[in-house]
């Protein structure tokens, strides 16, 4: 789905370029971002649920485990794309990486709430007791 979804956003993103001198063509762009998305998305929440639970106990933990993904993601990806020669860059890999954000920050919350929810188990409490 990922590899669909943003390779042809790349394609579309960078068909205006294409038979530029020097510059990827869309095809090359889409293969390219459509690669990239599906090697990252299959990656993404383990190296989310990793730093998650290897970062201190602070509020800065929910959000901190997704812009190091994503940070660390989008330069590969802006350097795979570099590579190729894709024209428009930041037109290309700036809606996978919002969206991946998004759901990066989803995912965190995911986890803080399953190991909040153990914690509160494990002393006898619950939600609808409080």
């Amino acid at each position: 789905m990922a590899f669909a979804l943003w390779g042809l956003w790349a394609f579309w993103a960078n068909s205006d370029a294409a038979g530029q001198e020097g510059s990827a063509s869309p095809l090359s762009s889409g293969l390219t971002q459509g690669a990239g998305s599906f090697v990252i998305t299959l990656l993404m929440v383990r190296a989310v649920t990793w730093l998650y639970h290897h970062l201190p106990a602070h509020s800065i933990r929910l959000v901190l485990p997704a812009l190091i993904t994503v940070v660390v993601t989008g330069s590969c990806l802006a350097t795979a794309h570099t590579l190729v020669g894709t024209p428009h860059i930041v037109r290309t890999i700036a809606p996978a990486i919002s969206v991946a954000f998004l759901f990066n920050v989803y995912t965190t919350a995911k986890i803080h709430r399953a190991e909040t929810g153990q914690e509160e188990n494990r002393h006898g409490t619950t939600g609808a007791h409080r």
